[in-house]
């Protein structure tokens, strides 16, 4: 009986044993210990994309894809019109693309499209660039068209604005015409920020010179402070001066003009250099930030992929 009972203590010792063992052995090898600390860092990333997705929505400013992406949908959509503005000049009076015209009179368009008349610039001083680009309404007219990345949409939209050129289009988009004498048209910053200002020149036996000044609010909005023109006569030299519709002075028309140039930002995009109108100067030193279509699509992809 008494050998019975030492037996049993020894079985029952080496039982308790063998659960120590393998309650030590599951707790060297558990990896439990970490995950509370993986858990922790994986809850103060989300809270940090979490913060930068709240800061990002507070100050309205969308990432880079989803505003050059938009704009090269843009772009896409409009290729063909963009390609088809063919009659732009450089700084020396010269086509910047060759063309010629078949048998029946038909354009054969160059293989590659080179007319500087894409740009990319921040108008309306909201830390995000627009999109402006001239498109042919036709074979003798082309159109300026100003595109805004909205942050409620999230999408482009374009900007209405009205420059009241003599030969803008019937929204009143600043125009390049490939009529009569031809036109001339730039396109720049003031050196203060959001304003915009369009000069426009067409010339036959009378020249008519437009010069408009925009304020671009953050919101989307172009509004037209004053539109100056100056009409000359080469028949009868008379020299008219308008402001907002109204016949002023010389001295009083002409100051605007002066204030233009004075005001001279960065130089966006022009059709051609003219020496009626004073500004256009600066076209001889300065480069316009416009490009071509395919370098416009090659900036954008570099953007996006950025």
């Amino acid at each position: 009986m008494h050998r019975l009972r030492k037996i049993g203590f020894a079985l029952m010792l080496a039982a308790i044993l063998v659960l120590c063992v393998g309650c030590g052995g599951a707790k060297s090898n558990e990896p439990a210990a970490e995950e509370p600390a993986v858990q922790e860092e994986q809850t103060e990333a989300q809270g940090e994309e979490t913060e930068v997705q709240e800061d990002a929505k507070q100050t309205g400013q969308p990432d880079d894809y989803s505003v050059y992406n938009s704009y090269r949908n843009v772009l896409l959509e409009n290729e063909y019109d963009i390609r088809n503005y063919y009659w732009q000049m450089d700084s020396n009076g010269e086509f910047v693309d060759k063309y010629e015209f078949d048998g029946n009179g038909n354009r054969i368009l160059p293989e590659e499209n080179t007319n500087q008349c894409i740009a990319f610039t921040d108008i309306n001083d909201d830390g995000i660039d627009e999109l402006l680009f001239m498109s042919a309404e036709n074979e003798s007219i082309a159109n300026l068209h100003i595109y805004r990345y909205d942050t409620d949409l999230n999408e482009a939209v374009e900007i209405e604005y009205d420059c009241k050129s003599k030969t803008s289009s019937e929204k009143g988009y600043l125009c390049d015409a490939a009529v009569a004498g031809g036109s001339r048209y730039m396109v720049f910053k003031g050196n203060k920020p959001g304003i915009l200002y369009m000069a426009y020149i067409i010339t036959d036996e009378t020249a008519y010179s437009d010069m408009t000044e925009f304020t671009c609010t953050p919101d989307g909005e172009m509004i037209r402070n004053w539109h100056a023109r100056n009409r000359y006569s080469y028949y009868d030299k008379s020299d008219e001066y308008y402001l907002n519709d109204e016949e002023v002075s010389a001295d009083e028309g002409s100051s605007y003009f002066i204030q233009a140039r004075k005001n001279y930002g960065e130089l966006i995009m022009f059709s051609s250099y003219t020496d009626i109108m004073s500004v256009f100067e600066h076209v001889k030193s300065d480069s316009p930030a416009a490009m071509c279509f395919d370098d416009a699509i090659d900036w954008l992809d570099s953007k996006i992929e950025d």
